[in-house]
Formats: C-alpha cells, sequence, structure tokens
C-alpha cells in the first residue's frame, strides 16, 4: 500500500485537529491593531482553556510573584506573544495527549518531548535572549508526527521498528521511517503544522531536526532543536558521556555559537523541571 503525506494530511481530522481557539487567536494577533481586551475576551469563550492558562500562569514554571487571577491580567504580565505560546502550547498537549497509540509507551514519549522542549528553552537563553517560549513549544511538538504515524499505520511502524533492531540494516528512526513509507516523522510533522496554521520557523524546526544539513531557513532555530533532541534522547541511555555528545554534529553548536559547556547546565535545567511541567500540563 502507497502511502502520501497528502493523504495523511487531508484526513488528519479523523485522528486530531487543533482548537479552534488557537486558531483564532493566532489569526488575531497577526492584525497590526489588535486590542489585548479583544485577545482577552476571546480566549475567555473557552472555559476549560482559559482555567489551564490561570494554572500555567500560576505555576512554579514561570515564578511570577504575584497571582494571575484573569486572562487580562495575564496578557498584562506575560505579554501577548507568551500569551499566544501558553494558548498554543495548552492546545498542543491536549493534541497530544488525544492520540492513541499501543506501539509507544506514551510516559517514555512524553517525558522526551518535555525534556526537549526544557532544553531547547535552556539554550534560546543562552543565545542571545533568543524566544525562550517558542524554543519550548517547537521542542515540545517536534515528534508529534510520529505518534500520528503509530496511531495511523501502526502495523507498517511496526516494521520501523523491526528495521531498527536488525543489526545488518543498522538504520535511524528517520531512515528506517522513510524505508517504510518514502517520508520521516520530521517530514509529515511539518505538513501537519502548516495545515494548522503554525508559524514557518516551528515548521522548519520540525522538518529539519534530523537533517540540520537541510535546513536553509531558520537555521539557528532547526540547530536548536537539533541539539536538543539528541540530548534528550541520550539521558538516562548514554548518560550524557564524551563519546555520545561527541556525535552531535559540528554544525550546530556553529551556527548556534554555543560550545558544549551548556550541555550539563542544559541537561539540569530540564531534568530538574520534568515533574513541575509535567504537572502543569496534566500529565501526572
Amino acid at each position: 500500500m502507497s502511502i502520501e503525506i497528502k493523504d495523511i494530511v487531508e484526513t488528519i481530522g479523523e485522528v486530531v485537529s487543533f482548537p479552534v481557539v488557537y486558531a483564532r487567536v493566532n489569526e488575531l494577533m497577526s492584525e497590526p491593531d489588535f486590542s489585548t481586551s479583544e485577545l482577552s475576551l476571546l480566549i475567555s469563550q473557552d472555559p476549560g482553556l482559559t482555567i489551564r492558562l490561570l494554572q500555567i500562569a500560576n505555576s512554579p514554571f514561570y515564578g511570577l510573584s504575584r497571582e494571575v487571577d484573569s486572562i487580562s491580567k495575564a496578557v498584562t504580565v506575560l505579554g501577548t506573544e507568551r500569551i499566544r505560546e501558553l494558548v498554543l502550547t495548552t492546545s498542543a498537549s491536549k493534541v497530544l495527549a488525544s492520540i492513541p497509540t499501543d506501539l509507544l509507551r506514551i510516559e517514555d514519549f512524553w517525558n522526551h518531548s518535555i525534556l526537549c522542549g526544557l532544553i531547547s528553552q535552556y539554550l534560546a537563553s543562552q543565545c542571545h535572549g533568543q524566544d525562550e517560549e517558542f524554543a519550548f513549544v517547537a521542542g515540545l511538538l517536534h515528534d508529534i508526527g510520529q505518534l500520528v504515524l503509530c496511531n495511523k499505520y501502526p502495523g507498517q511502524y511496526r516494521v520501523v521498528f523491526e528495521l531498527m533492531m536488525k543489526q545488518n540494516e543498522n538504520l535511524s528512526l528517520s531512515k528506517a521511517e522513510q524505508k517504510v513509507f518514502g517520508f520521516d516523522h520530521a517530514e509529515l510533522g511539518a505538513e501537519l503544522m502548516k495545515t494548522w496554521h503554525l508559524s514557518e520557523r516551528l515548521q522548519a524546526s520540525t522538518r529539519y531536526h534530523h537533517e540540520l544539513e537541510k535546513a536553509e531557513v531558520f537555521s539557528e532555530w532547526v540547530a536548536m532543536i537539533y541539539i536538543a533532541n539528541c540530548l534528550a534522547g541520550m539521558i538516562g541511555v548514554d548518560d550524557l558521556n564524551e563519546e555520545a555528545i561527541n556525535r552531535i554534529a559540528a554544525k550546530a553548536w556553529e551556527i548556534t555559537g554555543l560550545s558544549k559547556e551548556v550541555v550539563e547546565p542544559a541537561v539540569a535545567f530540564a531534568t530538574e523541571r520534568l515533574s513541575e511541567v509535567k504537572a502543569s500540563l496534566r500529565l501526572e
């Protein structure tokens, strides 16, 4: 059976869709003269989202000195861009949690995704004040294509795992997916994001997080997610030994301007906050 990305994207509504409110928030914030009162009113029309945003805004993750008890106050205190990222993060966690699969241990998937998001956030903080909130979301969502493939094509995805386990094949996850499907989870994830009208830099950081050398735009973001994904994958497996760290492409360090000295504090930052973020997203 031939599987085309466009067919998956066209039928993705059968599996998952982003909440309408996110699309409306994104559309509103694209207007040059939108008002914060309009934004607050729009978000407040979704009670569930309002509650989650207030819970997240008041969580230790953001470390605010005063209580945030309304969306209008959250917009004032956090700023509109951070609110947009919070809406996306909240929507994304809802989306990911709604995709069932028997092929992946969902806790392991969440741990990896959140660790990647937190490491990305730390790396962004070290890159001339890059957008830390976007970095977290980009890391959180980078593997969404894998969840969708496991959900829609469990039989074929078992073959992917079998290929990876064959010693004579020695294939990475991405290469095994390409062999079975003709594309990998990164390419699918980027196409899904395009249909959800998510930003081009989010599409790029997802599309090329396994193929850094192919990134023609937003290369610094791609490199950050690439490094974060590598490090998140090492936690508890390679224990971040020097040999494993040296396998990270030198080009990634060059593009970001970061050095390997950032590895230890980045991983410490992520592992210390993992449970906290899972709790804020209601994942434990």
